[in-house]
């Protein structure tokens, strides 16, 4: 074995191939044939933009109240590597990692692999070996050339399509659909969950001779003010489910979920269905939580589709309008905001606006992608926001701002997976 300890084998990772980011799957195919990577159960493909986390973990849920054995595959982790593992409900261990990453080193011979790539067979090879009744896949970037996509699905689910990782996935909706949608398979069904429908999905579905069902054609919901309903597609047949309790996801995501699992090959409960949104959770996804009488809210929003969302959620909260800044009854909100330099910082920073009072601008060390905390104070002082620190390292800034904070005032931090996961390891 090369390594035996986990953060020396994810170091060595960092360092195996020459691009962070290579898609294209001839070279994790051949690792994958070596490794006799094939599986006889379900599995479950997630692509999007935003949503995959959410809809992994609502199908995890929903699966484990039925009774079944899940294996979930995640990315990227917030505070460790074992998050991105999920097997029947525990996460894959130091010592499991290590066993698997020494026989994919073994079996690639001098086939170079990336970070994610060896990531993914390493999930892969360890589903295999848990006796599982259901495998779920979230796609690391786009779809078609992902390293999730070496395996065939049974059920795609592509949650939605917006602008972000324009420079590998393309500067249009309709083009980054069709990379999205490269993970369908023919006379398999797939499920579309985004409410605006895209020429270039439902053509290659029909290309592909792929069952597609699309939100609010084939499958949707109702909002009812304590519950939902869900409609959709069971055995051809129209199916509904009324008074469904609220998850802490998005009912976008849940009713997406509710109708891939009418396509497996078991029944599974409305019972079920009612415990997995009762009790689905989802780190740093409009997640909150009370600090000495601060609500504070972590959100890995990155992109405007997804920042709009939080807004959303925020505005809802408070009742704080969207047309002008001003601390809301319940108190002033502050954004603890740092993002990578390649999104599209000012969109989300128009979104954003008119619900902070005054902005915390961390720097994420040792990333060389992170945008600058001078730009972003640059950017939000010539629209005549307030900065109130930045520069500084996410818990010297939280040291600095939080007893500026008033019991009743709101924190929010977003922009990137890096700045919650910052966060997560000072709270």
């Amino acid at each position: 074995m090369r390594f035996t300890q986990l953060d020396a084998w994810l170091r060595w990772l960092e360092t195996l191939h020459p691009k962070p980011i290579d898609l294209g799957l001839e070279r994790v195919q051949t690792v994958a044939r070596a490794l006799n990577i094939h599986f006889s159960i379900p599995v479950i493909t997630v692509a999007g933009t935003n949503g995959k986390g959410s809809t992994v973990a609502l199908l995890d849920a929903i699966l484990t109240a039925e009774g079944k054995r899940v294996g979930c595959y995640t990315s990227p982790h917030l505070l460790h590597y074992n998050e991105r593992v999920k097997l029947a409900g525990e996460l894959a261990t130091d010592q499991q990692f290590c066993d698997i990453f020494a026989q994919i080193d073994a079996a690639r011979g001098d086939i170079s692999l990336s970070y994610f790539e060896f990531g993914t067979l390493a999930a892969l090879c360890l589903f295999m070996a848990a006796e599982l009744d259901v495998v779920v896949l979230e796609v690391g970037l786009g779809g078609r050339l992902d390293a999730v996509n070496i395996i065939d699905a049974d059920i795609a689910i592509v949650t939605s399509v917006a602008l972000d990782h324009e420079a590998w996935l393309g500067s249009d909706r309709d083009t980054i659909g069709r990379e999205k949608a490269g993970v369908f398979r023919s006379g398999k069904p797939a499920i579309f969950g985004d409410s605006l429908p895209l020429a270039s999905v439902i053509d290659y579905a029909e290309s592909q001779q792929v069952p597609l069902l699309a939100r609010d054609r084939d499958f949707g919901f109702d909002y009812a003010e304590s519950a939902w309903h869900w409609w959709g597609q069971q055995a051809g047949e129209r199916r509904e489910i009324l008074n469904l309790p609220l998850p802490r996801v998005l009912l976008d995501n849940a009713a997406s979920c509710l109708q891939a699992i009418e396509f497996l090959p078991f029944a599974v409960s409305e019972a079920a269905i009612r415990t997995g949104l009762q009790t689905v959770s989802v780190s740093a996804r409009q997640q909150r939580f009370d600090f000495n009488g601060i609500e504070v809210w972590l959100d890995v929003a990155h992109n405007p589709a997804a920042v709009a969302r939080l807004a959303e959620a925020l505005h809802i909260s408070s009742g704080k309008g969207c047309s002008g800044q001003g601390s809301s009854e319940q108190g002033k909100t502050v954004a603890v905001f740092a993002i990578m330099a390649d999104k599209a910082v000012d969109a989300v920073l128009e979104i954003m606006f008119p619900l902070v009072d005054c902005w915390a601008l961390p720097q994420l060390l040792d990333n060389p992608r992170a945008l600058s905390a001078e730009v972003l104070a640059a950017k939000l002082e010539s629209q005549a926001a307030e900065v109130m620190s930045q520069g500084q390292a996410m818990a010297a800034t939280l040291d600095n701002i939080i007893p500026e904070i008033r019991a009743g005032d709101r924190l929010v931090i977003f922009g990137s997976f890096f700045t919650v996961a910052d966060a997560l390891a000072y709270f």
